[in-house]
């Protein structure tokens, strides 16, 4: 099975052109293992992001990529070498046939199983930054938000916006933001949410997010926030949209006394239209883990601190220990807990709300288990 010249503690790199589960790789180490030979690395031309990295990571052997194909889909939908809907389809089926490694009990397989491609991108980066932290980016100028972004952007799995809120002079600031902002994006590894919380009927909506509305959302955001108010056919624009967004519904609001927090019904119905639609549906906006595993919850008005007052305006706070091992938060979403600090600070704060929150998610995992 060897050819040329070995002995045992030889040394090996295995090359490969694409991976996709890492079996192939698997066995080429094994194989070389008998002969006493070291394998510790593994390069590929592509990686398909079908479980190869977590496979081999089980196995003690690191797969270093020089392309993953999510990149490559972006270059070749940007130089309009294959179509969106393309794309959308070829994401879909490598979100649907992701092969996890059996033999770990690692903290990346221990937390839900994902079914969508914004699902299986967010828990990605949730366990590669070991972050489960979304800065809601509340400013009043659009190059403080690029400025956050820079700064926070490797201590958080997502960025929160409200475009609407800000003050843009001309439609080319808006093309400015919105593409350095997903410059940032990538270059730090997180997914931006736009929380424009849709609640429409579907043909407005989908108005409200292509390409000649004044934000072109469809074309930035990964993610965006919906009502479940309007119904179903709010989510069919999403299923029919030409460029792939992710949904989080909006189950509970953390304002003093929202209307959804006292009536469960409307509640479990959001969470139905969830199941109905969870290959767009990420999850839900919610202050009580009461639906479905398989989807994420996002708990804003999470604090550093116990028993902080809220804002005044309805705005109510909880501790990040709190939100995540009594409420079941997944993702905590903070915004003056950070910026309200001296820009200074906003790191070392940021810092702590990454901690504190990845260490309560992983002690809750641990117990469920």
């Amino acid at each position: 099975m060897i050819e040329g010249c070995y002995k045992s503690g030889s040394r090996c790199l295995i090359i490969e052109d694409v991976v996709t589960s890492g079996s192939s790789v698997l066995e080429t180490v094994q194989c070389l293992q008998q002969h006493g030979i070291i394998v510790t690395h593994a390069v590929s031309i592509l990686d398909r992001g079908q479980g190869a990295t977590e496979m081999l990571n089980a196995h003690d052997i690191k797969l270093i990529s020089i392309i993953k194909l999510n990149v490559m889909l972006d270059t070749l939908e940007y130089t309009k070498q294959i179509s969106s809907e393309q794309k959308f389809q070829v994401e879909n089926f490598i979100a649907a046939n992701i092969t996890f490694p059996s033999t770990t009990t690692s903290e990346e397989t221990k937390i839900t199983q994902y079914t969508s491609q914004h699902l299986s991108q967010l828990k990605e980066i949730i366990h590669k930054k070991k972050s489960n932290l979304c800065l809601s980016a509340d400013f009043s100028c659009w190059t403080e938000i690029l400025e956050a972004a820079e700064m926070l952007g490797p201590m958080i799995c997502m960025l929160k916006t409200h475009i609407d809120c800000l003050p843009f002079a001309t439609t080319k600031e808006i093309e400015e933001f919105t593409t350095n902002l997903k410059a940032i994006s990538k270059k730090h590894e997180f997914l931006v949410m736009e929380d424009r919380k849709f609640a429409d009927i579907g043909s407005t909506v989908q108005k409200q997010l292509g390409p000649n509305s004044i934000y072109r959302i469809s074309e930035w955001a990964d993610l965006v926030t919906v009502h479940g108010l309007p119904g179903p056919g709010i989510l069919e624009v999403f299923k029919m949209q030409y460029k792939p967004v992710g949904v989080v519904l909006i189950a509970e609001m953390s304002s003093e006394d929202n209307l959804s927090s006292k009536i469960p019904a409307y509640k479990e119905e959001v969470m139905l239209l969830a199941e109905k639609y969870k290959e767009i549906v990420v999850g839900a906006v919610a202050q009580q883990k009461n639906f479905s595993k398989q989807l994420i919850q996002f708990s804003p008005g999470v604090s550093l601190t116990i028993g902080a007052k809220g804002d005044g305006l309805g705005q109510q706070y909880c501790s990040v220990e709190n939100a995540i091992l009594e409420r079941g938060a997944d993702v905590i979403i903070v915004g003056r807990g950070i910026i309200k600090n001296e820009k200074c600070d906003w790191v070392s704060v940021a810092e702590q709300f990454r901690t504190v929150g990845w260490a309560a998610l992983r002690k809750r995992v641990d117990e469920n288990i």
